[in-house]
């Protein structure tokens, strides 16, 4: 492999096994090449790996994506549910849980 910025960030975020692999590239990807790029993950140590490495704004979890596609880009709300429904085994977090009836 033909070294290169990129690469050298990942092997810098991965010497320990902190990340796995994937989550290197896509961290060291939005910090060397996509300058608006945003990681989304539920990982807690990529995360803060990628708040660390990125800055505050440049991180999301799927459910903060979700909520921006809705309030930011259009997306019907009735979306919400299904998209929702991908994160099994996650609960929505209260600051964008909608309220009790």
């Amino acid at each position: 492999m033909v070294p290169s910025p990129t690469w050298d960030v990942v092997e810098r975020l991965t010497p320990h096994g902190s990340i796995n692999r994937g989550e290197a590239e896509l961290i060291a990807l939005a910090a060397t090449t996509v300058p608006a790029g945003c990681l989304v993950t539920l990982d807690e140590k990529a995360s803060y790996t990628a708040l660390v490495e990125l800055g505050p704004g440049r991180v999301a979890s799927p459910f903060d994506f979700f909520h921006a596609l809705i309030h930011e880009h259009g997306l019907h709300p009735d979306a919400w549910p299904a998209l929702c429904r991908f994160v099994q085994g996650y609960t929505i977090p209260l600051r964008l849980a909608p309220p009790p009836a």
